[in-house]
């Protein structure tokens, strides 16, 4: 976590006001950072700012950085977060906890209580959660400002990020996982900036997943052909020829795309489909 945490920190600590706007869906004139040490037992917070909104109202905006595993449960360790900051800062608080790595914070509802013997509610709290794993970076770059970057910077950060997706992309690629290389390969190929050559890397990287994702595809909608399942297999073999049309819309021309093409064309020969073109 700690390889991620940090990053991220900075990312929001140089740009607290906009993200402050996102997170508290209002807008802000000022943020600044406050002591993350609270009192009592020694307990620090990732990252806790004063803003201030637009009609002046201020708050304590609170962020938590969590990966995949915590040493307690989440809703307990931000019982005690956000009791200590509401009793140091005596202010409306918002506290949100931004959940990194899949699958990080998919049980978390953000929404807790604690019952009295007669089932009447006796603590409540609730915090925002957010979870980056299920968002695009492009998502979260969308929340600063253009005029925020200069352009040397977007560019960076759009080389870094197609980097990103193109290195998970082309790991998948090499160890066979066709379907699950394709997605993260597509969107490295959306950031033009890059340049041709990696343009056409990873253009070549793409026709790789997809022949590689009609063939293993093919092999499994002969199965159910074979094992009686003619409509099933139908299905399928209409959806595996419209993911490779698809990837004309994205400027692929008939040539890149031939071998995926004429495998799809000899499986719906076999089964007898008619050809849509």
């Amino acid at each position: 976590m700690a390889d991620t945490d940090s990053p991220l920190k900075q990312l929001f600590s140089a740009f607290i006001t906009d993200f402050a706007a996102w997170l508290l869906q209002a807008d802000v004139r000022d943020a600044h950072p406050l002591n993350i040490e609270l009192p009592a037992e020694m307990l620090a917070a990732d990252q806790v700012f004063h803003v201030t909104l637009a009609d002046e109202r201020t708050l304590v905006l609170h962020i938590e950085f969590q990966g995949r595993t915590s040493h307690q449960p989440m809703e307990w360790r931000m019982l005690e977060y956000m009791t200590r900051l509401a009793y140091t800062h005596r202010l409306n608080l918002r506290s949100v906890v931004i959940y990194v790595g899949r699958g990080a914070g998919a049980g978390d509802t953000g929404r807790y209580q604690v019952n009295g013997p007669d089932g009447t509610p006796t603590l409540t709290w609730q915090y925002d959660v957010i979870r980056l794993w299920q968002m695009r970076a492009e998502e979260l770059l969308a929340t600063i400002p253009a005029e925020a970057l200069p352009s040397s910077r977007r560019e960076e950060v759009d080389q870094r990020l197609w980097w990103g997706y193109a290195e998970l992309g082309s790991r998948r690629l090499e160890a066979g996982d066709y379907e699950e290389a394709l997605d993260p390969l597509i969107h490295a190929l959306r950031f033009e900036s890059i340049g041709p050559e990696r343009q056409a890397e990873t253009r070549a990287a793409v026709v790789r997943a997809l022949e590689g994702v009609a063939a293993v595809r093919a092999l499994s909608i002969r199965r159910l052909s074979d094992a009686g399942l003619r409509d099933e297999a139908a299905q399928s073999a209409e959806k595996l020829r419209t993911l490779v049309n698809g990837c004309r819309d994205l400027g692929f021309t008939e040539n890149e795309l031939l071998a995926a093409f004429a495998r799809v064309r000899r499986l719906c020969e076999e089964l007898g489909m008619e050809d849509p073109a």
